[in-house]
């Protein structure tokens, strides 16, 4: 009978010990590529982990985990602010309810942090419908018996249901468990394809020659993706940032002006349920929020629901009350408009990075020190 399975956070000691075995080339497809963007995946963690195979020979972009394949982290040390604990080769905002503030559990499905639920009404999620009575956090699973004929392991690392935990419970088709997803499927690497597909392309073998990309693209089903600023595939093919967030050096961050709190971004200087610091609400006579103080009156030309803005410029209230630009556009004149980094340049003019559509340079709104280029006449 298949049991519950947890699957440990490797050490570096635990990952230099397990190079040495059959998995020391694995790694996974490019295509599932997560770039860690810290100094920890360039000099730490990246330049000591083993090398690794992939789409054709192509190696991993950032570091490669003996067992999971190409990882965004192998260490807490490999990941940023915003998620600083790596679990399971990715890097998380908690890995468990010591991560978390006081009154909040680290929900494993996503490794948020989420207020602590005290019984199942409390948990409406339908991926974590239960209320672990241990660790007061809403899980999909408690026991094996919790899961269906298709998905009967109970993992604890995220408490959900899965495929597998091990090859072992993986068929001829799909005979490789992907241990990270729990899903089986047809390869991690080049190395377990046979010699007529020998290409390990988004864990599918093929005897499809990847794209020739250029200089931090990678081949994402036949076209050519920018991973370093894509919103829509950061760090690897379909891997979507947040609507409040934008990719930078192949990692989501809070768009600039708004600051990562408890699983979100959220704007300090108006938000009236968080003004100017996390759970600071203004109340009574002075419940709006103005350049994170709170107020009587707003002082900026427009007032959304206690929030004090400006809506020629604010990604989140652009041209109206909560119009929120999506990762890619930034709130010129009230309008959504796409833009980029100005990549290696600090100033406008910048002739070398700001061409074809997104001519227009500019300082991102507030944020003097960030210059960007619009898809637009217009600067913001």
């Amino acid at each position: 009978m298949k049991q519950n399975i947890g699957w440990k956070r490797f050490s570096r000691l635990a990952l230099s010990l397990l190079a040495g075995a059959a998995f020391a080339t694995a790694c996974a497809s490019s295509d599932e590529a997560v770039f860690a963007g810290g100094a920890g995946a360039s000099s730490g963690a990246g330049a000591g982990s083993p090398t690794c195979s992939v789409n054709a020979g192509q190696q991993c972009p950032v570091v490669c985990d003996p067992a999971l394949g190409c990882v965004d982290c192998l260490v807490n040390s490999d990941c940023g602010l915003a998620k600083p604990v790596c679990v399971v080769g990715k890097c998380e905002e908690c890995g468990d309810n010591n991560d978390c503030p006081i009154g909040q559990s680290c929900f494993p499905k996503d490794h948020v942090c989420e207020l602590a639920c005290v019984s199942n009404q409390d948990c409406k999620n339908g991926n974590a419908p239960l209320c672990d009575p241990v660790t007061k956090a809403c899980v999909g699973c408690a026991t094996a018996k919790d899961c269906p004929v298709d998905k009967p392991i109970c993992a604890t690392t995220n408490q959900q249901c899965v495929a597998c935990g091990a090859n072992s419970d993986c068929g001829v088709a799909k005979p490789v468990c992907d241990i990270a997803d729990g899903d089986c499927v047809e390869c991690l690497t080049d190395t377990q394809c046979p010699t007529a597909s020998p290409s390990c392309v988004d864990k599918h073998c093929t005897n499809t020659t990847p794209l020739t990309c250029g200089a931090g693209e990678v081949d994402c089903g036949g076209t050519c993706k920018a991973v370093a600023t894509d919103p829509n595939n950061c760090g690897g093919c379909n891997m979507q940032c947040q609507e409040l967030q934008f990719c930078t050096s192949g990692k989501c961050a809070c768009k600039p002006g708004l600051t990562f709190a408890n699983g979100q971004c959220r704007d300090f200087k108006s938000d009236p349920n968080h003004c100017g610091s996390m759970n600071n609400q203004c109340q009574n006579n002075t419940d709006k929020c103005d350049n994170g103080m709170c107020v009587g009156n707003c002082n900026l030309p427009d007032e959304c629901n206690g929030a004090c803005v400006d809506q020629e410029t604010d990604p989140l209230h652009c041209g109206q009350c909560d119009k929120i630009c999506d990762q890619e556009e930034v709130c010129v004149k009230g309008q959504c408009r796409n833009w980029i980094v100005a990549a290696g340049c600090s100033t406008c003019p910048c002739q070398s990075a700001c061409v074809g559509d997104f001519k227009s340079c500019c300082s991102y709104p507030n944020q003097p020190s960030l210059t960007i280029c619009v898809d637009n006449d217009q600067c913001p």
